[in-house]
């Protein structure tokens, strides 16, 4: 449904193969940063809303798996994007919006959240978050998220310890909900402890590879087959000490040897992208995210360049710029 086939040809036209594409940013939003300026909309109008239709063509972009920060923030964002205040922006709740967008001009937001408000120790709340618009919901944080002990879910890099009997509780929720499960931040033991108690794919939706850049942040190879066997997909992310290798860089090619360990390790089908960072990327003069093409508005043209560059099929390139979230969403999201 989603998937065009564009005749493969020696100097293949980049451009034509992002607007053919279905684009999905698994961590990203839609502002932009300026250390002078601070945070900006290059959307906004004088009369205060903001034109979403804009985003495929200022960036590629169709769908962005977007982090809020709590309900507060949940509930300025959906409210903002139903009452004509963001003009063709889609909140998406099932797999019928990702398919709708696909033939629109519009912009999908798959609302995320990476650290909860307290739960009580029950999974009542996640039903409301729900009902509020919230899709994906992270496991674990680990450093800087410290949920009281019965809201311990599992734990995050760099920690020690697997899933928690109320892990196991709200896994169930999310499942019986349809929300899609992440372990971003997971450590390795929570993260194989969530594939195997799951009923749907599991997703990371920014982590990389340990095995190419050796931080506790990334993911071991067993954690990543571990979450392609449930289905699922990793989003690979370009912040710059996540993809940095032995020499020191942090460019596309570092960025790519995520890519092409993980299609080694679990195949094509499990691959993704995520920013993890502004449209432009950073702030300037920050040195958090890599270099200046990973942090451009149009970052995934320069990486479907490199893929070709490499002898990826284009197909192949259309599933990691976006049609293997396609497919893990619509086993996860209800129809």
């Amino acid at each position: 449904m989603f998937l065009t086939t564009l005749a493969q040809a020696q100097d293949l036209d980049i451009d034509k193969l992002i607007r053919d594409s279905f684009v999905v940013d698994s961590e990203g939003t839609y502002y932009q940063r300026n250390e002078q300026s601070g945070e900006s909309d290059p959307f906004a109008t004088a009369d205060g809303t903001r034109d979403f239709g804009k985003l495929k063509e200022y960036c590629g972009r169709n769908l962005t798996v977007m982090n809020v920060s709590g309900e507060r923030s949940l509930d300025v964002q959906v409210e903002d994007m139903t009452d004509g205040t963001y003009k063709n922006a889609v909140v998406v709740k099932t797999f019928g919006d990702i398919a709708a967008l696909r033939t629109s001009r519009k912009f999908g937001a798959l609302f995320y959240i990476q650290t909860w408000d307290p739960l009580g120790g029950s999974v009542e709340k996640i039903a409301q978050w729900h009902r509020k618009g919230l899709r994906v919901f992270n496991i674990a944080y680990g450093r800087g998220h410290n949920p009281a002990k019965e809201d311990l879910l599992g734990y995050g890099s760099g920690e020690t310890g697997g899933l928690t009997p109320m892990g196991e509780k709200v896994v169930a929720e999310l499942n019986r909900l349809k929300m899609v499960v992440d372990v971003a931040h997971a450590n390795d033991e929570t993260t194989i402890d969530v594939c195997r108690v799951a009923k749907a794919p599991v997703v990371a939706t920014h982590a990389n590879c340990r095995a190419v850049t050796q931080i506790d942040r990334n993911k071991s190879d067993q954690a990543l087959k571990a979450i392609a066997k449930t289905g699922g997909v990793i989003g690979i992310t370009t912040i710059g000490w996540m993809i940095e290798d032995a020499s020191g860089k942090r460019d596309v090619d570092a960025f790519v040897k995520h890519i092409e360990h993980l299609r080694r390790q679990v195949g094509i089908d499990h691959i993704g992208l995520a920013s993890d960072a502004y449209l432009n990327g950073w702030a300037t003069g920050s040195n958090h995210y890599a270099c200046p093409e990973l942090a451009a508005p149009d970052r995934w043209k320069t990486v479907a360049k490199a893929l070709a560059a490499k002898g990826y099929k284009t197909e192949d390139i259309q599933k990691i710029l976006g049609l293997n979230w396609v497919r893990a969403f619509k086993a996860i999201l209800p129809p």
